[in-house]
């Protein structure tokens, strides 16, 4: 049978690929990217703060670990064809990892930023799912049940130049390319009437080639900063392969395997965006910061390789996936409680509305609004020209994904919640 709770894949994963925003910036500070003033920590966010870079030199690792996630998703399916139905997907064991080391030299009025990081999804994430539908079938009874696990790795290299114009302006550019890989394994099996009708496995693995360029801008003021910052947003080149096994025990003449490559023109991944922010210090120990963002609407179509047991092939399937324009706001406060010892809390929020359209007829439709909520806090103490970094973040996803086909319906929604623990050192020279 047709797995449609895939197709809501397309949808969520405009969740997570939003959530770059929830790891770059000033980290006491609600993650704000366009001022501030954190090393090389700057060569993934605003490039024009390089230039204000009080040391020659900045050196900088982070770890962020997630300890635990909690998801609360309720999913129903209805096939017209079907008399009555029950359906659990349920996610399993998984791990999340990300890291950015980066280091940044000022000199003169020009300065430059080299670093590696994760991209949104982590530098390293893996996670195991399992999936169960059972229904009535011409009064017959049907099972359906799954396992898969996945695993990607997603590193990224940064390459950032700033100029310092005046006493008061810079500017900066950023380049980013990445280099994508994941691996997906499932085994699947299929009963009707208590009698095995299908036993099948695939293997999909997916590559992207990454590329994204950022323009900055800042500006100093009495007692406060101006950071302003346009970017293009990700474009990627796909290339994707699937291994298909398919067995039917009962008609054992369907049996086939198969394997197929595809790889895609370049596509516009990810929104343009255009991103401001300012900070002020009301005293001498405490400095408050706001940022707000748009993005511009984006459509991309996504190929793919998908098996037919009917005819024993591999296919490639079109979607069509776009988003509205939008809106995000952070800021967060630092207080400095001794000279050496600094103090941050800050919170962002923004909204993600996305639609697909797939099908040969294109009369597959889907639709999802997710809400997003961070909530971050942490300190930073300094000792011999070194900074130790701490924290944690606490993240809320609220979404409602909906999915129209001409035999079936899908509704999924449901709340998400993240805990992540940063570590880190900023060493300058």
């Amino acid at each position: 049978m047709n797995r449609p709770y895939r197709k809501l894949i397309l949808l969520i994963l405009f969740l997570p690929a939003f959530t770059a925003a929830l790891y770059g910036g000033p980290l006491l500070s609600g993650r704000i990217v366009s001022v501030g003033d954190e090393g090389a920590f700057n060569t993934s966010n605003n490039p024009a703060l390089l230039a204000r870079q009080k040391d020659t030199n900045s050196l900088v690792f982070l770890g962020i670990y997630r300890p635990y996630k909690n998801f609360n998703d309720t999913m129903t399916l209805n096939y017209s064809s079907h008399d009555s139905m029950t359906t659990e997907l349920s996610p399993g064991d998984s791990l999340f990892f990300n890291s950015f080391f980066g280091y940044s030299r000022n000199t003169k009025g020009f300065a430059w930023g080299l670093a590696v990081e994760g991209n949104q999804d982590g530098l390293y994430t893996s996670n195991k799912d399992t999936y169960s539908y059972a229904a009535q079938v011409a009064g017959l009874p049907y099972i359906e049940e799954s396992t898969s696990s996945q695993w990607s790795a997603s590193p990224t290299a940064v390459f950032s130049f700033a100029w310092l114009l005046d006493g008061r302006n810079a500017l900066g550019l950023r380049f980013k390319t990445g280099y994508a890989l994941e691996k997906i394994d499932e085994d699947k099996g299929a009963s009707l009437n208590a009698n095995v009708i299908e036993v099948s496995s695939r293997k999909n693995k997916t590559m992207n080639i990454s590329g994204e360029a950022a323009l900055g801008f800042t500006r100093l003021f009495p007692q406060g900063q101006l950071g302003l910052l346009v970017s293009t947003g990700r474009f990627i080149h796909q290339m994707s392969s699937l291994d298909y096994a398919f067995a039917n025990p009962t008609n054992p003449v369907e049996d086939f395997t198969s394997s197929k490559n595809y790889k895609t023109h370049f596509i516009h991944d990810e929104n343009i965006s255009f991103t401001a922010g300012a900070l002020t210090e009301l005293t001498p120990a405490l400095t408050i910061y706001m940022e707000g963002s748009l993005l511009t609407p984006v459509s991309k179509s996504i190929w793919k390789l998908k098996p037919d047991n009917t005819t024993g092939t591999i296919y490639i399937e079109k979607t069509s996936v776009s988003t509205d324009w939008i809106i995000a706001f952070k800021g967060g406060v630092e207080y400095t409680i001794t000279p050496k010892v600094t103090m941050g809390a800050g919170a962002g929020y923004y909204n993600i509305p996305a639609y697909t359209v797939s099908g040969d007829s294109g009369d597959n439709n889907g639709n999802s609004n997710s809400h997003v909520l961070y909530l971050i806090c942490g300190t930073q103490v300094t000792f011999s020209g070194i900074i130790a970094i701490l924290g944690a973040q606490y993240s809320l996803f609220i979404h409602k994904t909906t999915f129209d086909a001409s035999d079936y319906s899908i509704i999924l929604e449901g709340d998400r919640h993240l805990l992540d623990i940063f570590a880190g050192v900023r060493v300058s020279f």
